[in-house]
């Protein structure tokens, strides 16, 4: 009887496809669902982060803070130094420390010192003039004798003169030493007065017959030997700067 009820079971459990679930794993592989992604989380910003420090006043826009500026009105576009300062102010191509006359007149010409052009060396004029015997009183109009020396000395304002008085060597050493003084006064007197040459630019000097340039034998040796002589001297260089600020190239 019990062999029977285990039979009829077993065709029981076949027609309905097998043995009741009895909890465990199923057979055959295993079937994995995914997920939906956890949401990402944002990235700071950037207008998070510390603002930026603002910029010292700099009026002129030269790249030179205006506690720091000596020349505050600088204008637009030129390049300056560390001071604040135009490297070239006078703008004749020059910059910086090798300009030595940096506030020569717009347009004028320079040499590589950012100075006009200065005479090389001294030029030495024999004046053709005529003075009465014995006296200092020229004859005739001197202003074309000396148009040649006022008009270098006017080209050249760093120059100087020494108007040299000379005679022949006729008469007493000290009357011709007061005598070439004072006919190399005269001269000066017309150069200054007349044809503009400032006094501070113009010396003169008597020299009697010390320095006869011929013979005192004949007439015209004596003639050449009274003379007055013009002398032109080259001025002193201009001076460099002790010292220079740094130059530095702003963007502008």
């Amino acid at each position: 009887m019990r062999a029977l009820t285990l039979a009829l079971l077993s065709v029981a459990m076949l027609a309905c496809g097998g043995p009741p679930d009895r909890g465990g794993a199923p057979e055959g592989p295993a079937t994995v669902t995914s997920q939906a992604p956890s949401a990402a989380v944002p990235e700071p910003s950037g207008d998070a982060s510390e603002p930026e420090p603002p910029q010292p006043p700099d009026a002129d826009r030269d790249g030179v803070a205006d506690a720091a500026d000596e020349c505050p009105d600088t204008q637009r576009g030129m390049q300056v130094d560390a001071n604040g300062c135009p490297l070239d102010a006078d703008q004749d191509g020059v910059l910086g420390a090798a300009d030595l006359c940096p506030n020569s007149p717009y347009g004028e010409p320079v040499d590589e010192t950012g100075c006009r052009p200065r005479l090389a060396v001294a030029q030495e004029f024999t004046l053709l003039l005529t003075f009465e015997p014995a006296s200092a009183k020229i004859v005739g109009d001197p202003h074309g004798a000396l148009a040649e020396v006022a008009a270098l000395m006017t080209q050249y304002p760093e120059t100087t003169v020494v108007i040299e008085g000379h005679t022949d060597d006729r008469g007493p050493l000290k009357a011709n030493l007061k005598m070439s003084k004072a006919r190399a006064d005269a001269v000066a007197k017309v150069l200054i007065a007349d044809l503009g040459i400032d006094a501070s630019r113009v010396s003169t000097k008597g020299y009697g017959k010390t320095r006869p340039i011929a013979t005192n034998a004949t007439k015209e040796g004596r003639e050449r030997n009274r003379r007055v002589v013009a002398v032109v001297l080259p001025g002193p260089a201009p001076a460099r700067p002790a010292s220079t600020a740094p130059a530095s190239t702003v963007e502008q």
